[in-house]
């Protein structure tokens, strides 16, 4: 049950850094705040399926 908690986690955040990266450019004011936020939160959707659900898994 933990490792569909995490996996649907990181897809929720790979999903909403994509947004992020869409809706960026529609503000110009805090372009670059929502973008480097939507690279963080593709980063993590990235990083908790190969790093993270490795070591809780045991493989």
């Amino acid at each position: 049950m933990t490792t569909v908690v995490a996996l649907v986690l990181s897809l929720a955040l790979f999903i909403g850094g994509m947004f992020l990266f869409g809706i960026a450019f529609e503000f110009p004011d805090f372009g670059a705040l929502i973008f480097s936020s939507g690279l963080v939160a593709v980063c993590l959707g990235v990083f908790i399926p190969l790093q993270v659900l490795r070591h809780v898994d045991g493989a």
